[in-house]
């Protein structure tokens, strides 16, 4: 996981691709986390795909990190 905090928009959503550069790690990685509850995404209706808000990514990274 990258060491310095996230450069996300708050408001923003970001991909699992996108969301997993932004903190430095795999998206399998990426999806590990999810799947253990400890970072939570909202789903896209339309596509069925997990994204991640900029808020979520700062808060995540806090836990870990900050």
């Amino acid at each position: 996981m990258t060491p310095t905090p996230p450069m996300v928009a708050k408001n923003s959503y970001y991909s699992a691709m996108e969301a997993a550069r932004i903190l430095g790690v795999h998206k399998n990685t990426l999806g590990n986390y999810r799947k253990q509850h400890l970072i939570t995404p909202t789903v896209d209706k339309l596509t069925g795909r997990y994204l991640y808000s900029g808020n979520e990514l700062q808060r995540f990274w806090n836990s870990r990190i900050g």
